[in-house]
């Protein structure tokens, strides 16, 4: 399983740039791509969720893959950067844009 990691409070146009990851990722890898956009619009009311929990929530679907997929600007994000980490210390490989 590959998660997708980037920016999103950042960027207004989030939504489109991991869908455009989650294609790329499934013409070129073999596996299930994990969306952590679209997995919490499915689990959570989005305007009235904490970004702490919406962290939480990530964190778990992502201990849960064998790889990281970091879009370019994961840098400029608190929560890609924390992700990047998590991945890290769970031995994760880190794939990056």
């Amino acid at each position: 399983m590959i998660y997708i990691s980037g920016s999103i409070s950042n960027d207004p146009d989030y939504k489109r740039k991991f869908k455009k990851a989650e294609r790329y990722l499934s013409d070129n890898y073999v596996g299930v791509i994990v969306n952590p956009v679209e997995h919490c619009e499915l689990n959570f009311d989005v305007k009235n969720t904490s970004w702490h929990d919406f962290m939480i929530f990530d964190l778990n679907l992502l201990k849960k893959c064998n790889k990281i997929f970091m879009l370019k600007d994961w840098q400029e994000s608190v929560g890609a950067t924390i992700e990047h980490m998590w991945a890290q210390k769970l031995g994760i490989e880190v794939i990056y844009e």
